[in-house]
């Protein structure tokens, strides 16, 4: 009875939570929650953590590298070394990077849009995770090697028209916020 009183456990299933730790030894000996497969939220059961990988089943992330250790060994990387400072996909971004940004670490372009992960981020200032950053449907690099704006902003020109319809509707041009020169800004002569 102190058993369900107590821990809310199962007295007749020596695991409730069926992560492989015995609930008197998550109680006793790991400090985990004998209720929570995963007391430490990193990704990884409190089990694998114990057996499998020795990391901390109450820290979730192990080494304090800032990157969690279920999403280290889901990439391959060490959750017990810090290993933040590395570039695992020789992209340009770091490992402790990929994960701020969302990014995949053994993937040098995460989007799949032609730049890599590191350029996005240091050079263009856009999303390493989105081929079209700012939204404009214009691919993050095409606005970089084929049109010459910026990825990052729909409107490189500040005219408030988007780089796409410049292009492809109006004709002006997305980099020159008065395409004719004549004193007018595009916007003011279409609307």
């Amino acid at each position: 009875r102190a058993e369900i009183c107590t821990y809310g456990t199962d007295p007749l299933n020596n695991d409730t939570d069926n992560d492989l730790l015995e609930d008197g030894a998550e109680v006793y000996v790991y400090g985990t929650d004998p209720l929570d497969t995963d007391t430490d939220g990193d990704g990884l059961s409190d089990g694998d953590e114990v057996y499998t990988y020795t990391t901390s089943p109450v820290k979730n992330d192990t080494d304090g590298d800032g990157m969690p250790d279920g999403w280290e060994v889901q990439y391959g990387l060490d959750p017990k070394v810090d290993d933040s400072d590395g570039d695992l996909d020789g992209d340009g971004l770091t490992n402790g990077d990929e994960f701020n940004y969302d990014a995949n670490p053994k993937d040098p372009d995460t989007d799949d849009d032609g730049l890599l992960d590191g350029e996005e981020v240091h050079i263009y200032g856009s999303d390493p995770t989105m081929m079209d950053s700012d939204g404009d449907s214009l691919s993050d690099y095409d606005e970089v090697y084929v049109y010459r704006t910026n990825p990052a902003s729909n409107d490189t020109d500040c005219d408030n028209l988007d780089d796409y319809e410049e292009l492809f509707v109006y004709n002006t041009d997305p980099m020159d916020n008065d395409t004719d020169n004549d004193g007018l800004s595009d916007f003011e002569e279409i609307y």
